[in-house]
């Protein structure tokens, strides 16, 4: 039997960072890496993979720190934060989930007295890209 989702549920992507489950709204997520790299993403993708070990190693470390900006996850030395694995495994899930490849995992929706469910969310918006460096 197959499960039914909603256009909200759809929307909503899901990672963990010290075994902690985290929310964030994909699109977003997206539009802010962008704006962080100040850049296309897929250019700095296509650089991490490049076989100079110099401009490889400068793309990874623009793409973390903009990971890390982008999913609002700090980094304090004295507290922690999410290791660079983290990032990395919520960057991975975010493409897979933009890409379609993955099923999202449904969230309980906020219920409040006289508020129509219809209008917790905007509408979905298709995103121009996922992560693919093609």
């Amino acid at each position: 039997m197959s499960e039914t989702f909603t256009d909200a549920q759809k929307r909503v992507f899901s990672f963990e960072v010290a075994g902690q489950r985290l929310w964030a709204d994909p699109l977003t997520v997206r539009r802010r890496l962008d704006h962080y790299l100040g850049r296309s993403l897929n250019q700095v993708l296509a650089e991490a993979q490049n076989s100079d070990p110099v401009v490889k190693f400068q793309a990874d470390e623009e793409l973390l720190k903009a990971a890390r900006l982008a999913f609002e996850l700090p980094w304090d030395p004295l507290t922690g934060g999410a290791t660079e694995v983290e990032i990395r495994t919520a960057l991975r899930g975010l493409a897979d989930f933009l890409s379609g490849s993955v099923t999202p995992v449904p969230m309980m929706q906020p219920s409040w007295p006289g508020l129509d469910p219809s209008l917790v969310s905007p509408p979905a918006m298709n995103p121009t890209s996922a992560f693919s460096s093609t």
